[in-house]
């Protein structure tokens, strides 16, 4: 499943990401180069055909961390978060439904 995960990665493309780190961009700005394009359009298309209802429901949710490994990631995640009351570290995701 991880060597499927890692074939998949390697042919999206979501924005342009230079393969050196230009001096005058911060490592976060750099690794957050890879989905701008893509969260920007998402949060376009979002804007334009989601009319939200009257109720909204916040919650939260981790995504995994393994660890740096393969090559599609620079540095590692942009947060990592490690909460008591989850069982799993990771990266902790804000949702609204």
């Amino acid at each position: 499943a991880r060597h499927r995960f890692d074939d998949i990665w390697s042919a999206i493309r979501f924005s342009d990401q230079p393969t050196v780190r230009p001096e005058d961009m911060t490592s976060e700005q750099y690794r957050w180069r890879l989905v701008d394009d893509f969260v920007d359009n998402f949060n376009l298309h979002r804007r334009t055909h989601v009319i939200p209802g009257p109720c909204i429901c916040a919650d939260e949710s981790m995504s995994r961390w393994y660890g740096q490994g393969g090559h599609w990631i620079n540095i590692g995640l942009p947060m990592y978060v490690a909460i008591d009351r989850k069982p799993e570290n990771g990266c902790e995701i804000q949702n609204a439904a």
